[in-house]
């Protein structure tokens, strides 16, 4: 048996124990205390700094560089325990003033948005308002950063367990906390909705997964309304009735269904091609008599920063855009001070700035050493051949480019896939739909100008953003909402692509970026 170590937490006295080489923002999340993590993990940011002692790991490197200045204190997404463990971790929460000023509401539904990557929480208080308690990184993150991953871990009962535990106990945790900040009960909460992919949604129910990775990848259960909150250990809201977005399919989820759902319910019939970009990429394609196709494709988790060498969320620290001005590279960052790290429309922007000047070829291939490129960017070489310095230690990798033209070809392919199967040529899509936390600050021009879509050149493009937690947010304080997503959801017909010849081909030939770009 591994040997237990005890974490104390200080001020107070609460103790908790977990297995030795426990990474200490882990063992922090399992009683309640969720750290900011926008690098998810890779120990650049520094977000993660907590005052702690006693038996840790040893820091490397690169984890001495940031707490050198900070004495008694270390990265908790690095550290891990070895022994007995004390932390100092006064947590800071008062979300800009907006819990302060919050009125108490009779009632309130509990909006909830689970991402492979990240979750969001809300409180819906009024048909019209509600407040985002928080958005953390998804806690199964640690059993892989898509959901084959997961649902390949999940074939141990042990680790379907966990995930599923994890899951609710940083949600509960979240919404507890966030009550208790606003002086409001837990019994104010009657609706509790719970948005996310197929895999998400069965891991936090605690529902058998391996039927969405085995083919032919079947969603067994599509409605998901016979669960009580006790079920999934939030019996503090036992009094809250718990619903779940209605399901179309294996890779098709609710977020999805809720999100079109939320863009087609009273709109003017018009050929419109939705797409939902996250670690997985969704698309929708409704045409103008109302037919409904829809498919899905693994894009990874490039464009929310997580396999970036120097990727992160869209948080302080982050680079979210960059543009030329002359001859130098400029930026826009979240928070004050110098970045940290740069976010997926961020590495938008700086791959279409790098083929516009000659950085990188179409075939992603960063340019030879002596390539002049705006100034402070530069060719260099790096532990694994060259990189692109974007600004003091960010840097831009062979590998990192090539993970962004890995979802842009899954993207683009399976966006011609479904066109193909709908009978509809691009210059006959009016409207273009993006949703998904990334188009809060995407560059339609750069993404465009990547080929993550075909070009649609009568379109009207919308950025949508979260549609996924806007759509649990509705369904808390509407009761028609489900009703109608789940009418949606049955008109849907799914193009499938895996084991698809020509899906295989097109990602192929989808790799390259336009040529257009230079």
């Amino acid at each position: 048996m591994a040997k237990l170590c005890k974490l104390t937490m200080l001020p107070g006295s609460a103790t908790a124990e977990y297995a030795n080489g426990t990474v200490l923002i882990d063992a922090l999340e399992e009683v309640g205390v969720m750290l900011p993590s926008p690098c998810g993990g890779k120990g650049f940011c520094a977000k993660c700094l907590v005052k702690a002692s006693g038996a840790l790991s040893k820091p490397s490197e690169s984890e001495n560089r940031i707490i050198e200045n900070h004495e008694g204190y270390r990265l908790a997404c690095q550290a891990r325990v070895e022994g007995d463990v004390h932390v100092s971790c006064e947590i800071k929460c008062d979300h800009d003033g907006r819990f302060r000023a919050v009125k108490k509401p009779d009632r309130a539904g509990l909006a909830v948005d689970i991402g492979t990557t990240s979750v969001q929480v809300s409180l819906k208080i009024s048909q019209n308002e509600s407040i985002l308690l928080g958005d953390f990184l998804n806690p199964q993150r640690r059993y892989g950063h898509d959901v084959i991953s997961r649902i390949a871990a999940a074939k141990n009962a042990n680790a379907a367990i966990d995930m599923s535990r994890r899951i609710r106990n940083v949600i509960k945790s979240m919404a507890l906390r966030s009550l208790e900040e606003m002086c409001f009960p837990t019994d104010i909460i009657d609706r509790i909705v719970i948005s996310g992919n197929t895999t998400m949604l069965y891991l936090f129910f605690g529902i058998n997964v391996a039927a969405l990775g085995e083919n032919p990848y079947r969603a067994e259960y599509k409605d998901i309304n016979s669960f009580q909150p006790e079920d999934v250990g939030m019996k503090e809201f036992a009094r809250a009735e718990l619903k779940s977005m209605p399901i179309f399919s294996a890779f098709v989820g609710g977020d999805v269904v809720g999100g079109f759902s939320l863009s087609h319910i009273g709109s003017r019939k018009k050929n419109t091609f939705y797409i939902d970009l996250g670690t997985n990429g969704e698309i929708v394609f409704v045409n103008s008599i109302g037919e409904i196709r829809a498919t899905s494709c693994a894009m990874g988790p490039a464009l929310e920063g997580m396999n970036i060498s120097c990727g992160m969320s869209a948080g302080d620290g982050a680079i979210i855009h960059a543009r030329l001005d002359r001859d130098r590279l400029i930026y826009d960052m979240i928070g004050d001070g110098e970045p940290v790290g740069i976010s997926g429309t961020a590495l938008i922007d700086i791959t279409a700035l790098l083929l516009e000047v000659g950085g990188i070829s179409c075939r992603g291939n960063i340019s030879p050493l002596e390539t002049v490129l705006p100034y402070p960017a530069q060719i260099v070489n790096g532990d694994k051949g060259k990189n692109i310095r974007i600004r003091g230690d960010i840097v831009l990798t062979q590998e990192d480019i090539r993970n962004l033209q890995l979802a842009k070809a899954a993207s683009l392919a399976a966006s011609q896939m479904l066109l193909e199967d709908s009978g509809c040529k691009a210059e006959e899509v009016e409207q273009v739909i993006i949703s998904g936390a990334l188009g809060r600050n995407l560059n339609i021009r750069n993404f465009k100008k990547l080929g993550f879509i075909p070009d649609f050149p009568n379109a009207e493009y919308k950025i949508a953003g979260n549609t996924s937690l806007e759509a649990a947010e509705h369904a808390c304080s509407e009761d028609d909402f489900l009703r109608q997503a789940q009418m949606l959801r049955d008109r849907m017909s799914e193009v499938v692509l895996a084991g698809q010849d020509s899906f295989r081909r097109r990602f192929i030939n989808a790799l390259d970026f336009p040529h257009t770009c230079t």
